[in-house]
C-alpha cells in the first residue's frame, strides 16, 4: 500500500468512527476497529452485488492462512507466549477462513494448512474439541491436497482424535504412513512415530508404544535433534512411570526437562515439571510434588497453556486435599473444570467432579455430593471409554447410608465389573466390603464372611492409591453381629475360605449374588 492510499484509508477509517458506522477498542494496548452489524451486513450485500465476495474471502483466507504460519513456524510446537495473545484476538478471523474453506471444494488446502498449523492452539488454548471438528471436516475432502500437507494434516487430525476415539486414530496413522517415504522429511517422519506412539498408548498397548518411542528417540540422537530428543525421553517416561520403573522414569522426565530448559521450550518444561509432580506423589514424597506442581502451574499459566494447566491444578488440589485444606482445594478444582470445558476435555471434567463429590461425601453433605458425582458421569460418558467405577462405588455408599440398598447393589454392581474390567484390586477389594456391609437379601452370612475375607487378603496386597481421593477406609459395619449369629468357628472358617480365593473368583461369587439380588422380588 502506498503512503497515499494508507492516508486514504486512514482518513476514510475516522470518519466512519466520527459517525459511529465503526467502533475503536483497546486491545493489548493496539486498537481494534469493528462495524455495527448492521453495517456489515450492508457491505457484505454491495460486494454481493459487485461479485466481489469471493476474491475479498480469498484475499481474507490467504491472509490470515500466511499470518498463522508466522506465529506457528515450527512444526508440532505450541505458539510462543508472545503469540497466544495475538492468535486469541484473531481466533474468529481464524474461525471465519475454516468456514469458508470448509464450504469450498477448492479452498481445502487453505483449510488443511491453517488447521494444520494451529491444531496446538486449539489443542491447548482455545479449545480441543473445537479443532478436532474442523480438522475432521476438512479431512474427509482432502484426498487431492499435495502428499506433504496430507501427511502433515493426518498426523494433527490423529492427535486430536486420539482423545475421542485412539482406534480411529490408529487407522488414521497407519493409512498415511507410506506418505513418510515418498514426502522424505524427518520431522514430519518424527512427528508421525511420536503420535503413533501416543495412540498405543491409549490404547495400553505398551509393547507397541515403547516399540514406536524408542524408535523415534534412536532416530532424533541420530541426527543430533535436541528438541525430538527431549520429546522422546518425556513420552518414554510416561509409559515407564505406568510400568512402575520408578528410576527410569525420574531419568526421562529430568532429561527431558535439562534439554527443554536448554532449548528454553516452556511448554515441555511445564510437561516434564508436571510428569514430575506425579512420580513424586507416586513415591509418598509431598513436598517435592509441591515444589515441581507449582513451578508448572505458574509456568502454564504465564503461556497460556491450558491444558497443562488443568492437569496442574488437579494435582495441586490433591496436595491441597491431603493437608485438609479442603477450602482452597475447592477453588482450584473449580478453576480447572472450567479450563476444561473450555479445553473439551470432558474426563478432566469428570474427574474434578468426583474429588468435589468425594469432598461433600466426606463432609456429610449426601445430597450435594450425590448432584456433583452425577455431573461428573455425564461428563465422563462423553467420552468413548464412559465413566469410571469410582463414581458408582461412592454414589452407591451414598444410597446404602440412605438404606436404600437395592441402588446400592446396582451401583456396586456396576463399580465392581468396571474394576475387574482393569484389574483395579485394590477397589475390588472396597466394592467387597461395600457389600458385605449391607443388610443380608439372599445372602448367606457365611458368603459375607466370604467377601470379608477376599477384601482383607486383596488389601493386604493391593497397591494403595497415591491419591487421597481415590482411598477407603475399610468397611466392617454388622461383623459382630454376623460372627454372633454364625457362631465364631464357623465364621473363622469362612473367612479364610474368602482369603483364599483369587480376586478373581471372589469377584464372580459377588456379583452372581448381586445378579441374582437384583433379580429377586423387593
Amino acid at each position: 500500500m502506498s503512503s497515499g492510499q494508507e492516508a486514504f484509508v486512514l482518513e476514510a477509517l475516522a470518519a466512519l468512527i466520527e459517525q459511529s458506522l465503526v467502533h475503536v477498542q483497546e486491545t493489548n494496548g493496539e486498537p481494534r476497529y469493528t462495524m455495527l452489524e448492521t453495517i456489515r451486513e450492508y457491505a457484505l450485500e454491495r460486494l454481493a452485488e459487485h461479485g466481489e465476495t469471493a476474491p475479498i474471502q480469498q484475499r481474507h483466507a490467504e491472509y490470515f492462512v500466511a499470518f498463522a504460519e508466522e506465529a506457528m513456524p515450527a512444526l508440532a510446537m505450541p505458539p510462543e507466549e508472545i503469540w497466544i495473545a495475538i492468535l486469541d484476538r484473531e481466533v474468529e478471523n481464524l474461525r471465519s477462513v475454516l468456514r469458508w474453506a470448509t464450504t469450498n471444494e477448492n479452498e481445502i488446502e487453505l483449510g488443511l494448512r491453517l488447521m494444520s498449523t494451529t491444531y496446538q492452539y486449539w489443542e491447548i488454548r482455545a479449545g480441543r474439541a473445537e479443532g478436532h471438528q474442523w480438522l475432521e471436516q476438512l479431512w474427509v475432502k482432502a484426498d487431492n491436497a499435495a502428499p506433504a500437507l496430507r501427511l502433515k494434516a493426518s498426523i494433527a487430525l490423529a492427535e486430536l482424535r486420539n482423545f475421542y476415539d485412539c482406534l480411529n486414530a490408529r487407522a488414521l496413522l497407519q493409512t498415511t504412513a507410506p506418505l513418510i517415504t515418498q514426502v522424505r522429511d524427518l520431522q514430519l517422519q518424527l512427528w508421525h512415530i511420536l503420535i503413533s506412539g501416543m495412540v498405543e498408548h491409549f490404547i495400553e498397548d505398551r509393547t507397541a508404544t515403547l516399540a514406536a518411542w524408542e524408535t523415534g528417540l534412536a532416530l532424533a540422537v541420530e541426527h543430533s535433534d535436541t528438541r525430538w530428543i527431549a520429546e522422546f525421553r518425556s513420552v518414554l517416561g510416561m509409559v515407564a512411570r505406568d510400568l512402575e520403573q520408578w528410576n527410569r522414569s525420574e531419568m526421562e522426565f529430568r532429561e527431558s526437562l535439562r534439554l527443554s530448559r536448554e532449548l528454553n521450550y516452556p511448554y515441555l518444561i511445564a510437561e516434564n515439571l508436571f510428569w514430575l509432580t506425579l512420580l513424586a506423589m507416586d513415591r509418598g514424597n509431598l513436598s517435592q510434588a509441591r515444589v515441581f506442581v507449582y513451578e508448572c502451574a505458574d509456568i502454564a499459566r504465564r503461556i497460556g497453556h491450558r491444558r497443562t494447566l488443568a492437569l496442574a491444578l488437579e494435582s495441586m488440589s490433591d496436595l491441597l486435599i491431603e493437608q485438609q485444606n479442603l477450602a482452597e482445594a475447592e477453588k482450584i478444582i473449580i478453576e480447572a473444570i472450567e479450563l476444561a470445558q473450555v479445553q473439551g476435555n470432558p474426563r478432566a471434567v469428570a474427574r474434578s467432579y468426583y474429588r468435589l463429590g468425594w469432598m461433600r461425601f466426606n463432609a456429610g453433605q449426601l445430597d450435594t455430593a450425590e448432584t456433583l458425582l452425577r455431573k461428573g458421569v455425564v461428563a465422563a460418558e462423553q467420552h468413548p471409554k464412559g465413566s469410571w467405577g469410582e463414581f458408582s462405588l461412592l454414589l452407591g455408599r451414598i444410597q446404602a447410608i440412605r438404606g436404600n440398598d437395592r441402588q446400592a447393589e446396582q451401583l456396586y454392581c456396576e463399580s465392581l465389573t468396571k474394576f475387574c474390567l482393569y484389574g483395579w484390586t485394590y477397589g475390588i477389594a472396597v466394592v467387597f466390603e461395600s457389600i458385605a456391609a449391607l443388610k443380608r437379601q439372599n445372602r448367606s452370612i457365611e458368603q459375607t464372611a466370604r467377601l470379608w475375607g477376599a477384601a482383607e487378603m486383596i488389601r493386604e496386597t493391593a497397591t494403595l492409591p497415591t491419591q487421597l481421593v481415590e482411598r477407603f477406609e475399610p468397611s466392617h459395619t454388622g461383623i459382630k453381629i454376623y460372627r454372633d449369629q454364625l457362631g465364631s468357628a464357623e465364621w473363622e472358617s469362612a473367612w479364610a475360605a474368602g482369603r483364599a480365593l483369587t480376586w478373581q473368583q471372589a469377584a464372580d461369587e459377588a456379583l452372581a449374588w448381586l445378579n441374582e439380588a437384583q433379580g429377586a422380588t423387593p
